[in-house]
This record gives structure tokens, sequence and C-alpha cells, in this order.
């Protein structure tokens, strides 16, 4: 949704109740009739910023939401807390009372490791946790699953509490690239589920902000851009704009809607706050360095144009250029410190 402070039209609607309808020649005095029937106050010219924003609607949200489904059929018989921390080597949740361990990898498990099986990255993988985990006794990571490899495995498998056997079966180690939290659960203890049930969300520990931006609004963001985030609870919060989309996505609820993925790394985090609905307020125009009246300074000209009236009673034709919280920029021969007459 969008936000200008002060719009033309509002700016002709201020002066004409300002001056009560009347319109006077570029350079003529003030009749003293009009003079009188206003009253006025003296205020100083200004050299400043002018910056007009404009609010997006956005939602607070973890990064990197996705879902865990399982990868065998059974009853589920435990599932983590929402909104927990699961780390490597934690017993993430049980399948037919068969606990699912938590280990760091990019690649997803898909076969069971032991010794009769090919050389592969998912041996690495494995081997790359065993000797961060401390079964590191002669263990070369590679892509061999060799005598080595099984006797860190027993290790591991045996503090663990499980048999020592040099196996681990497909379907009971869930890699993930780093701690996650845990979101909505999506299935409950008592659930039986096959291969590919969605069971709970998890995603990265740190927030951002993530804006679907109208593809006509694509030139008021950019990469580096600071934003302010306001929160349910009015709190505002510094942020950078870290990502922006590059293709137009659709939604898929309202297909003729679509938008424009953009993410915004906030200063800090909000405990509590997940899918939050916040404002994200944008520079969309910037004057830097100029001189600026109260908007309710400018006089509207006879033949076209404004002016503003100096503490002497003298008339300057000024030029206006942006708006921003009631200040107007002017271009003529105003100095800064100059005092204008502005109606009360």
């Amino acid at each position: 949704m969008r936000r200008l402070f002060i719009a033309t039209a509002l700016l002709v609607a201020v002066i004409g109740a300002a001056m009560g309808g009347f319109l006077v020649a570029r350079s003529r005095p003030l009749p003293a009739a009009i003079t009188q029937q206003i009253e006025t106050e003296m205020v100083e010219v200004v050299r400043t910023n002018l910056v007009q924003t404009e609010n997006l609607n956005g939602e607070l949200r973890y990064r990197d939401q996705r879902q865990v489904t399982s990868m065998v059929a059974g009853v589920v018989t435990r599932l983590p807390e929402e909104a927990s921390l699961i780390e490597r080597n934690t017993k993430a949740y049980e399948i037919d009372g068969s606990s699912v361990v938590i280990l760091y990898g990019a690649r997803p498990a898909w076969r069971a490791l032991h010794e009769d099986v090919s050389n592969g990255a998912d041996v690495r993988q494995l081997e790359t946790n065993l000797v961060e985990l401390g079964y590191d006794d002669d263990l070369e990571v590679d892509r061999d699953f060799n005598d080595e490899t099984a006797d860190a495995l027993k290790q591991w498998r045996d503090d663990l509490g499980y048999s020592d056997d040099a196996v681990v079966e497909f379907g009971r180690v869930l890699y993930v690239p780093s701690p996650v939290r845990v979101g909505e659960q999506l299935v409950e203890v008592g659930d039986r589920v096959a291969p590919g049930t969605p069971l709970f969300e998890i995603s990265a520990i740190s927030q951002e902000v993530v804006v679907e931006l109208d593809p006509d609004d694509f030139d008021l963001v950019s990469e580096g851009a600071a934003v302010q985030v306001e929160l349910p609870g009015g709190d505002q919060i510094p942020g950078t704009v870290t990502g922006l989309g590059r293709v137009v996505e659709t939604d898929p609820v309202d297909s003729e809607r679509q938008f424009i993925e953009v993410r915004i790394e906030l200063v800090r985090q909000v405990a509590g706050l997940d899918r939050a609905p916040v404002e994200v307020e944008v520079v969309s125009e910037e004057a830097v360095d100029v001189l600026a009246v109260p908007v309710r300074a400018l006089l509207a000209l006879e033949d076209g144009g404004y002016a503003v009236e100096l503490a002497s009673g003298t008339l300057v034709a000024v030029e206006t250029g942006d708006f921003a919280e009631g200040l107007v920029e002017v271009r003529g021969q105003l100095e800064a410190g100059d005092r204008v007459v502005v109606p009360k």
C-alpha cells in the first residue's frame, strides 16, 4: 500500500484554503484587506533533506522454511516441540519407535550405508559428521566405506544407545545444513504415515522480512537499500534489502496477482514472532541539501506558478520541487534563514 506525504492536488487544496480562494499577481504586494483577514506567523527558510517514503506490506518469518517428510512408512511415535532448536546428533523424531537423528550436510540420504555400498558422496558426508563428532581415530574422510568408517560408525551408534552394527538404515538420518528451528507440526503422534508425508516444518534460526512487491513498483527498492520495518506492536527496526527477485512469480491462490519477492535482513532478531505482518517503509524519492518552506507558505499566482511572502511584505517567485512531511523544496531568490509568512 503506497503512502505519499504530500500530493500536488493536496497542495492546491491547502493553498486555496489558506488564501481563502484569492489569487495574487506576481511581485504585487498583498492588499491590506486580505492580510488582515488571515492570521499569520513567520517561519524561517531551512536547508534540509526532503524524503518521500512509501509503505509496503511484508511478513516477518524465519529463513529457508521447508517441510520435513517421512522417508519410511510407519506410526509417528515422537515429534519435536514447536519453536525448539534441533542440532547435530539430536534425535529429532521417531517412526515406529526408531529415532531419526540430525546430521549436517547438503545432500539428502537416499540409501542405507554399510560396508558393502559403493563409493559415494553420501559416504563422505557421513564420515565428515563422524569426524566432527569426535570419532576420528584413523578415519580419513573420503568416498570409501572402509574398516575405519565401520569402526567409527559402530562407536557412534553405541553412544546413541543403538546396536553396534556398522550400518545407517535408510530413513534414520535427516541431513540439514546447520541447526534448525522447528516450526508447525503437520501430523500428530500416533498418526500412520507413508513415505513422503509431511511431518513438521523447519527453518533456519535467523529471521527475515519478505515483501511480495508489485512488479510495477520494482524501482522502489534496490539491494543494499536501508529500510524501516514496523512490527505489529508499533516498534520499528532498521533493515537492509539483501535480496531482490529477478523472476516475476504468480500467487498460487490468486492467479491474477503477480509479484517479485524482496528479502530484508533486520539489525536484530525478534523473539516470539513468526509469519507476522509488518509494514516496510522505503525511500521513494529524496532531495538532498535543498531550501524548503512549509507548504502553507506558498501563494498561487494569478498568471501561474507560486511565490512566498517575505517578512518585509515582498513577494518572491519560486519554483517548487519535492514535497515531504509538510515541507516543499523551493528555488528562487531565497536564502536559508530568510523569514516567510505562513498562515496559522
